[in-house]
């Protein structure tokens, strides 16, 4: 009773101390985490450090003393926090910041670390930015999230200081969600009018209902005679040179091309350019 009354009137006057009141300050993590290892009722002292934290045990006359490797292990890390992590009833301490992180149980006051018998591995030994506690499946049990730069890592806490990694599915983000959906691009219908080529370059005409194609030039003098129309596969219209109407310019009452003039006639095409294919 007497070391407990020290601890806390000498951590009272320091200058951020933490409260014994609170457990859950007193054992907040931080670059200097308090907790009973040895179960004598006063505070010791974990400080982490990136080249290897050190433990105080506090002894008579509320003096710390600083403790061998033997009892902890060197392990670096930027913070610490005390926790029954097994829930045998006596504080362990976990360390990170540093590296991968440590998981460091308590044996009879004395640590060592259990990170990979835990289950405990990081991807690609990434550092941990943050271990927080919640209860993830909701088994009354808190899980553990470690937080590392490419996002948070879950894992189920099995007791006895075993654990198992969480598969966390993530949700569809809103734009996502309320984003249109789009229909597959439709197949142009054969009746659908095919876009004209340039007139003035040579290029493949395809036959709009057998699909073949033909390297012809569009070039022909204005009042050249023009070539008869014959009947072509599937009810097509084909000139006699192989060419087919423009989908534009068949008559779909009579059938055939629709016939044009060099003077506006009524019922006539007039072209435009003395490189379009006229029958005058």
């Amino acid at each position: 009773m007497i070391c407990l009354l020290l601890t806390l009137q000498a951590l009272s006057q320091a200058p951020t101390p933490p409260s014994p009141n609170a457990s859950s300050s007193l054992h907040a993590p931080g670059r200097m985490a308090f907790g009973d290892l040895d179960g004598d009722g006063c505070l010791d002292l974990y400080l982490a450090h990136r080249a290897g934290g050190h433990l105080f045990l506090r002894g008579p006359g509320d003096a710390l003393s600083p403790v061998s490797t033997g009892i902890a292990p060197l392990v670096p890390g930027r913070f610490a926090q005390w926790k029954d992590v097994d829930d045998d009833g006596d504080l362990d301490l976990l360390v990170w910041g540093e590296d991968s992180g440590h998981l460091l149980l308590n044996d009879a006051a004395v640590l060592h670390d259990a990170t990979v018998e835990a289950g405990l591995v990081v991807p690609d030994g990434e550092p941990v930015e943050s271990i927080d506690w919640v209860d993830m499946d909701g088994d009354g049990v808190e899980d553990m999230l470690l937080s590392v730069e490419r996002g948070i890592l879950a894992f189920r806490n099995l007791g006895q200081a075993r654990f198992e990694r969480m598969q966390l599915t993530p949700l569809t983000r809103v734009e996502d969600a309320a984003a249109p959906r789009t229909s597959p691009t439709a197949t142009p219908s054969a009746s659908r009018s095919p876009v004209m080529p340039d007139p003035n370059s040579d290029s493949t005409t395809a036959n709009p209902v057998s699909g073949s194609g033909t390297k012809t030039s569009r070039r022909r003098a204005l009042g050249s005679k023009s070539p008869q129309v014959v009947a072509g596969p599937a009810g097509t219209q084909e000139m006699q040179s192989g060419l087919p109407c423009a989908a534009e310019l068949m008559d779909a009452l009579v059938g055939g091309c629709i016939q044009a003039s060099t003077v506006p006639t009524l019922g006539m095409l007039m072209p435009l350019s003395s490189d379009f294919f006229v029958n005058a």
